[in-house]
């Protein structure tokens, strides 16, 4: 959404309301519908199949599970848009960078007893790992239900009672394009429930039409019914992610 954001704010795209638009959570499109979903990606913390206990919530990783979780780094959206998902539930204008001082502790725990993963790790094949210490992993859905189909095991998901943050794949229209009938016409075609249900299937992606989901394998739909989407103010995330990223890289990073 702060991407999306960005690129409506600079005036590029034309409004439009695809023919789907009463099958997908209203709170997950532009109120003035510059861009609309059509495949969310739930960004989740999963645990090893055996695992005994599970966090409830992002804000209970820290001490208490150090070294046992592993995490994206914060130069890529998933690692971002977690660190958001914790920091905007402080938003405060006195403190620094608008985030209280609660809230830069709880970043600071969950980021320092955290690993963090390096290019080629994967926090699946750790997981499965018998003599690897990780038993947690920070993961976006279609990667989370593509790793059970491929190891044939079933993963446990940490379910906050806030939700979770949803990042969406977007369908928009840009102001300069000279085939936005066509735009339109893909963007109706693509986004309908049987296109969506077979896309799914292909591809292993989690659709934004609530009629689609209905029509998954039942171990998508069972994840999907695990997690909702934590309420996240993406404008004032928008304001701040860049400097929030920028003083936890700074200051918490391993």
């Amino acid at each position: 959404a702060v991407d999306s954001n960005k690129i409506r704010d600079q005036k590029l795209l034309v409004q439009y309301k695809p023919k789907w638009l009463d099958k997908i959570d209203q709170s997950l499109s532009d109120k003035d519908n510059y861009y609309n979903p059509v495949i969310v990606q739930p960004l989740v913390l999963i645990g090893a199949p055996d695992v005994k206990e599970m966090p409830k919530d992002w804000t209970e990783l820290g001490s208490k599970y150090k070294g046992k979780y592993s995490i994206s780094g914060l130069s890529g959206g998933t690692g971002r848009a977690i660190l958001a998902s914790i920091l905007v539930r402080y938003l405060d204008d006195k403190g620094e960078l608008g985030v209280s001082e609660k809230g830069w502790q709880a970043a600071k725990e969950y980021l320092e007893n955290a690993y963090t993963l390096q290019k080629g790790e994967s926090s699946i094949v750790k997981m499965l790992d018998k003599d690897d210490p990780i038993q947690y992993g920070m993961m976006w859905g279609s990667g989370a239900l593509v790793g059970q189909k491929e190891q044939n095991v079933v993963f446990k998901v940490m379910s906050p009672e806030i939700g979770v943050p949803f990042v969406t794949e977007q369908t928009m229209i840009l102001n300069t394009s000279k085939k936005q009938a066509l735009a339109k016409e893909f963007i109706d075609w693509f986004g309908q429930t049987e296109i969506q249900v077979e896309y799914s299937k292909n591809f292993g992606s989690i659709p934004a039409n609530t009629e689609a989901v209905k029509e998954l394998p039942e171990a998508t739909k069972k994840f999907v019914d695990q997690v909702k989407p934590q309420s996240i103010d993406w404008e004032a995330v928008g304001k701040h992610l860049d400097e929030w990223v920028e003083k936890a890289e700074l200051e918490y990073v391993k």
